[in-house]
């Protein structure tokens, strides 16, 4: 319950307040933390007699040499959560010390509360983060994560909900957005943690679909409201537990084919294009280069336009500023290069999917590009 971690910094602020000698000792009297460093691992009987009886001991010249160990001051008894824990001394003639006993006492149970709330609280986090990282990898150790929550009297329950989380903030500001994340959240409704660099993993879970909307469009305004430039990907919903990898693979995918700006996206609007993604390199790649190989990058750029504007002529001639007989020649062009017609639906379907390889193509040479810089 008392560690020397927390004796030492217990020892370290006192000493700093009062400017005097502090010695901390534990339940057995032994010396723990001190600010003569001679003394530690020596047994106190003075502050032995003061954990016994449960009273302060005030030790001067006349009864010292009753209290094997001790030096003159005062040693007080150190309860927490209606337990002895051990004791607190101050060196010095009683006459100049005793008045700091009670003070003593009541800052050190004070601090010592705070100090083991903290590092109970610390330790559910990092608790919570394993049981996270361990959800994420596609082979997750179900009982690992089972016995994890256990002891941090959590249970699981569905629906549940992956989300990923990108901001613009260092490691340090996104632990304090957790937080606050979860605090948003609620209570056992949500496992939030930072998995690395600017990014944040939330599973919500045991929750309908209308309070997950809910809890998104909260998320959404706390971060404009915090100033902080995020994106965020998310999952469907999913009742199998099993699948919890899979949908944090789907928010993954979410926030790859999202958009740049501060927003959130949805796995649902991309799940064709994922599905395409994870198919054999080997076999998209030649799939792409048949179908898009001998088109120039306007005509590329024409019939993403095209597809994206649902197969409307004047609306893509529109979002190209270009007149609609232009569309109409590029449309026919692109016809006659890949052997598909766009306004056809099925051969319009498989242009597509050659322009969502394409552009997984071109992203993963960006990011090849952007690593060399």
């Amino acid at each position: 319950m008392l560690t020397k971690d927390i004796a030492e910094n217990i020892v370290r602020e006192t000493m700093h307040r009062l400017h005097r000698n502090i010695n901390m000792m534990d339940i057995e009297g032994e010396i723990i933390a001190s600010g003569d460093s001679k003394r530690l691992g020596e047994r106190h009987e003075g502050a032995l007699e003061a954990i016994r009886t449960g009273k302060p001991l005030i030790i001067d010249e006349a009864n010292r040499m009753h209290w094997k160990g001790s030096l003159c001051g005062i040693n007080v008894p150190i309860v927490f959560r209606e337990q002895i824990v051990g004791a607190i001394g101050i060196t010095g003639q009683p006459e100049d010390v005793s008045e700091f006993g009670e003070i003593v006492k009541m800052t050190t149970e004070l601090m010592l509360n705070q100090r083991i709330l903290t590092s109970q609280q610390e330790w559910r986090n990092r608790a919570k983060e394993a049981i996270l990282e361990e959800l994420i990898k596609m082979d997750s150790d179900f009982e690992k994560v089972d016995d994890r929550l256990q002891m941090l009297n959590l249970r699981l329950k569905p629906a549940y909900y992956a989300y990923i989380l990108e901001t613009n903030q260092d490691v340090a500001y996104n632990e304090q957005l957790v937080r606050k994340i979860e605090e948003m959240t609620g209570v056992g409704q949500a496992l939030v943690c930072v998995v690395g660099p600017g990014k944040i993993v939330i599973l919500l879970y045991g929750i309908t679909e209308g309070k997950a909307a809910d809890k998104r469009e909260r998320l959404c305004e706390m971060l404009l409201h915090l100033g902080v430039s995020f994106r965020v990907g998310y999952s469907l919903p999913t009742k199998n537990r099993a699948d919890i990898p899979a949908a944090f693979r789907e928010a993954e995918f979410a926030l790859q084919f999202g958009g740049n700006g501060n927003g959130m996206t949805s796995y649902a609007g991309f799940e064709p294009r994922a599905i395409v993604a994870q198919s054999d390199a080997g076999s998209k790649n030649r799939f792409a280069e048949r179908l898009l190989g001998e088109l120039p990058e306007t005509l590329i750029e024409t019939l993403q336009a095209f597809l994206d504007c649902s197969m409307s002529i004047q609306e893509a001639a529109q979002s190209l500023y270009v007149h609609r007989n232009t569309m109409i020649y590029r449309l026919k062009r692109i016809k006659e290069l890949t052997g598909c017609d766009p306004q056809v639906f099925t051969e319009a379907a498989a242009l597509q999917m050659a322009l969502w390889i394409d552009w997984e193509r071109k992203h993963k040479h960006k990011q090849k590009a952007d690593l060399v810089e």
